[in-house]
């Protein structure tokens, strides 16, 4: 999952690919953001994709965490708010959501052991950054709803799919629509679908006598991440139609016409 560049999902997958995609807009590029990349993958060179050095792995792991960091902050100051930085944040705020699904849904709607239990919630809000906010509550506050609230529905926590939302409607409305017409595109009506699926949301429900209703939560979860999908491929064929290649109006005869 770290050093494998072969396996879509790992770290060296993901940096490999965001460098093949940077340098296809390398011009557009701050100047920071291109000396960060420049150095991006290099803790993961020569690391064997199975180790049992956990020592190495993890220093590898936490030097890849700094260079994307790096990264992040050199795109944020320094990128021009045009449509190309909305085309980012909007990825951004896709991914993140997705990547909170997964998450959650492993961590609390499995049927592994663990799942669901006050190890797992902790740890799904260490992912999010919202440990800090969940330990400064009272105890007048379920843990689990608690807990279910700042992970999906408080935007103030940066992280939490609600934030992830409103922010994909904000970037959606910021961009050239090259669709005429009062009716919503399909990239609007697939974000107002999840956003008002987040909304309706009843948290208090999936918290139960017998504890968390996690085929509930499960069913939530998979629909919001089919919606980001779809929402995903939409913007793409709005905004990103593959050139149509070059083809004849006239039937070239074959030897055996």
């Amino acid at each position: 999952l770290l050093a494998d560049p072969r396996r879509p999902g790992s770290v060296a997958f993901g940096l490999q690919a965001l460098a093949q995609a940077a340098e296809t807009v390398r011009e557009h590029l701050p100047q920071d953001a291109l000396h960060v990349l420049v150095d991006l993958s290099a803790p993961l060179t020569g690391l064997p994709a199975v180790s049992g050095d956990a020592e190495q792995m993890n220093s590898a792991a936490q030097q890849a965490l700094h260079g994307v960091l790096a990264l992040c902050g050199a795109l944020a100051g320094d990128t021009e708010q045009d449509a190309g930085w909305h085309f980012l944040e909007l990825g951004r705020c896709i991914e993140r959501g997705q990547n909170l699904g997964v998450v959650l849904r492993s961590l609390l709607c499995s049927r592994a052991p663990l799942a669901a239990t006050p190890a797992a919630i902790e740890t799904a809000l260490a992912f999010c950054g919202s440990l800090p906010a969940y330990r400064r509550h009272g105890p007048d506050v379920p843990a689990l709803r608690l807990a279910l609230e700042l992970l999906l529905l408080d935007a103030r926590q940066p992280r939490s799919l609600m934030r992830q939302l409103q922010g994909i409607e904000r970037h959606l409305a910021a961009l050239p629509d090259p669709v005429t017409g009062v009716q919503l595109s399909v990239s609007g009506r697939l974000a107002l679908d999840a956003i008002t699926r987040l909304r309706l949301l009843d948290i208090v429900s999936l918290d139960t006598a017998d504890g968390l209703d996690q085929t509930a939560l499960d069913q939530f979860l998979g629909r919001g991440d089919y919606l980001l999908r779809e929402l995903s491929d939409a913007i793409a064929g709005a905004h990103f139609p593959p050139s149509a290649a070059p083809h004849s109006l006239l039937r070239v005869p074959t030897e055996s016409s």
